[in-house]
């Protein structure tokens, strides 16, 4: 998990600032699945320590349809 936010997510975050003008300290908003992996305490307290500029939301349980619509399909 740590890799895919060091290598891909604040990467990304950090190249659309760029692209937009943004300064360095502008928040970035992640919205992931309720997994226990993203829930624990160990990754919560790490991405705090490590990428304090980026904020975890979390989707419900059940809910990715209804808050990533595309994530399932155009109907």
């Amino acid at each position: 998990m740590k890799s895919l936010v060091n290598d891909t997510i604040a990467p990304y975050f950090d190249r659309k600032k760029k692209e937009l003008g943004l300064p360095k300290t502008q928040y970035s908003l992640w919205e992931i699945d309720c997994w226990s992996v993203h829930k624990s305490e160990e990754f919560r307290s790490w991405m705090k320590k490590e990428h304090s500029d980026i904020i975890i939301s979390f989707v419900p349980g059940g809910c990715t349809d209804i808050w990533q619509p595309l994530y399932v399909g155009i109907r």
